[in-house]
């Protein structure tokens, strides 16, 4: 199906493996659209002569943008040539790619893939911004390779359950069965972790919300840098395979509104 209002991106009904067609989408009905919402005529034709007759609609969504049928003279859900899909990373220049974590290629370690994925520009921002931050609140300032400490430890947190953050720097154990977390074994202290947790920024966001900034984008600012440097680092380091993942694709659909 294809969409010709609002450019979304365009979908082959020819080829949808079973799944249900816009048409069938709980989120599609045949009534006519809503007033100015109509499919728009064809441009008259140079030198004269009748237009094409534009195509007829296969389906309404409930905003009332039409859907039509795909276009079978151009088959984009068709076969694809397979490529592999390939990260530059851009502190060393080497290629990641399917098998560089098993050791079917030249093997690369975790740290390795984080390093190739997460922006470089991200990085020396945040270390800039937490070291105005941590100036003004007259703390020790911080490095690049501390705040990549700070990432590890905070996802070693993930791997445990407590109630008290501090109890994970305890060298205590809870109980005899168990050793203690003793997190201060990673060379961060929880003072530091915690005062880099109090003033990590990801994003500038103005410290008063500018009149004309709606409150939505005014909290959107928060991580609206971060994702801009995100797609600019995946568009000059990342090429992807000709295999597309649709988002949530695992999860169940239960139409619109989730009933």
């Amino acid at each position: 199906m294809r969409n010709e209002n609002a450019n979304p991106p365009q979908v082959d009904n020819n080829n949808n493996n079973g799944h249900e067609s816009a048409a069938d989408s709980p989120t599609a009905s045949t009534t006519k659209p809503p007033s100015g919402m109509e499919t728009p005529s064809p441009p008259p034709l140079r030198g004269g002569g009748n237009p094409p007759t534009p195509p007829t609609p296969a389906a309404f969504a409930n905003d009332g943008r039409a859907w039509f049928q795909g276009d079978a003279a151009h088959d984009m859900n068709g076969p694809m040539t397979a490529k592999m899909w390939r990260m530059t990373c851009q502190w060393t220049g080497n290629e990641f790619t399917e098998g560089c974590d098993n050791g079917l290629v030249p093997k690369h370690t975790e740290l390795d893939c984080f390093m190739a994925c997460f922006p470089k520009t991200q990085l020396k921002w945040m270390v800039e911004r937490l070291n105005i931050a941590l100036s003004r609140a007259k703390k020790k300032p911080t490095t690049m390779e501390e705040l990549l400490k700070w990432f590890g430890v905070l996802m070693l947190v993930t791997r445990f359950e407590f109630g008290n953050r501090a109890k994970l720097w305890s060298d205590k154990p809870r109980c005899k069965c168990i050793p203690a977390l003793d997190f201060g074994k990673t060379g961060m202290s929880r003072q530091q972790f915690d005062d880099m947790w109090r003033f990590m920024e990801w994003s500038y966001q103005p410290p008063e919300r500018p009149d004309d900034m709606t409150s939505e984008h005014y909290r959107w600012r928060l991580i609206q840098d971060f994702i801009d440097r995100i797609n600019e680092h995946r568009v000059n380091h990342f090429s992807p395979s000709e295999i597309i993942c649709v988002d949530k694709s695992i999860s169940r659909w239960y139409g619109l509104g989730g009933g």
